[in-house]
């Protein structure tokens, strides 16, 4: 008898012990001096960071004077560097880091298009090509934007500049047809869809925007205004020499980059 109460007395007190290491442990775990979980303040990421962006421009910019921006689609469907060249044949077929011959090209702005404040264009123009043996590489990827599926996903997209960074919405996507000149060369856009003005008279825009409404692929409910600063994204088609894909978004935010 003598003997179970000793065993009695002895489990009591194993099991006292191990529920004090257990609630030790818990008090340091769960100690209010601890760092707290911040669950109310929301964290800003529609645009990149500026430390990040201000890099990828300097490493850039030293590889190539030409070079102005990074354009980036926020989903990751493309990102380029965008060079501006003395003309538009500068870089249509040209590595920009090597300034060597390459069918591909590189991505560039219209050499027209004045980007800086207090002088800039209404409307920011940058081609690529589309390499039909890699549907993937330079702006072959914007002709996921014809599928209203896809939009959603890739509807952001931000231009990193030397002193700032500016984001678009995707407002319009279509087909613009071109012209024969009569010889097979299509050059010439219809007068209604003339998107490769930097600049807009008011009258004229609104003609414009009536004939890509009725060309658009789908309805983004992104409106569009002659007030709004525009980025026009520009590409071939397969197949297809009397087309070009455009895609049209609107500014609809600028951050400057901190010195």
């Amino acid at each position: 008898m003598i003997q179970k109460k000793k065993r009695l007395v002895i489990i009591l007190s194993t099991c006292l012990i191990v529920l004090s290491l257990v609630l030790v442990l818990a008090l340091t775990v769960f100690s209010p001096t601890s760092a707290p979980v911040d669950t109310e303040t929301p964290v800003n990421t529609s645009l990149p960071s500026e430390t990040a962006a201000s890099s990828v421009y300097d490493q850039n910019k030293a590889i190539n004077d030409d070079y102005i921006a990074q354009l980036k689609f926020e989903s990751g469907l493309l990102e380029f560097p965008v060079l501006q060249g003395e003309s538009n044949d500068t870089y249509i077929s040209t590595d920009w880091q090597t300034m060597e011959y390459d069918i591909e090209g590189s991505i560039f702005m219209d050499y027209r298009n004045r980007y800086e404040e207090p002088n800039e264009d209404e409307n920011l123009i940058i081609y690529g090509h589309y390499v039909y043996a890699d549907e993937s590489a330079k702006f072959g990827p914007l002709h996921e934007l014809k599928e209203e599926a896809n939009y959603e996903a890739n509807k952001y997209i931000t231009l990193e500049f030397a002193n700032e960074i500016r984001r678009y919405e995707v407002a319009k996507v279509f087909y613009c047809e071109l012209i024969d000149d009569g010889n097979g060369n299509y050059l010439y856009t219809r007068e209604d869809m003339q998107y490769h003005h930097t600049n807009f008279d008011e009258e004229y825009f609104n003609e414009y925007m009536e004939a890509v409404d009725e060309a658009e692929f789908y309805d983004t409910g992104v409106e569009i205004s002659h007030d709004d600063h525009l980025l026009t994204l520009q590409t071939c088609v397969r197949n297809r020499d009397d087309l070009r894909l455009i895609v049209i978004a609107k500014e609809i935010e600028r951050r400057p980059i901190e010195a």
